[in-house]
């Protein structure tokens, strides 16, 4: 995404990015997803082993990252339409 909006800024072409962005986009979040649930899952299955601090590391981490990658989506939408505007 840094490289598609940095060409577009430029006034390059920056189409040939947009299916790997969204590819890797969907992978990442997906893969967070899946991490949230297998982190959260044994924790209500077994609240006295719930406490290991590894698990809620991972699991805070996890969070945070899926945030932050909603923020990054955000953003770059933002970008890519000002950049859309700015071309037409």
């Amino acid at each position: 995404m840094a490289v598609a909006a940095w060409l577009g800024n430029a006034g390059k072409n920056n189409k040939m990015f947009f299916i790997p962005m969204i590819f890797m986009l969907a992978a990442t979040l997906t893969s967070l997803v899946l991490t949230i649930i297998g982190k959260v899952k044994p924790m209500l299955a077994h609240a006295d082993k719930a406490f290991f601090w590894g698990n809620w590391f991972q699991l805070i981490f996890a969070l945070a990252m899926t945030v932050l990658a909603v923020i990054l989506v955000i953003e770059g939408i933002q970008t890519f339409s000002k950049q859309c505007k700015k071309s037409n």
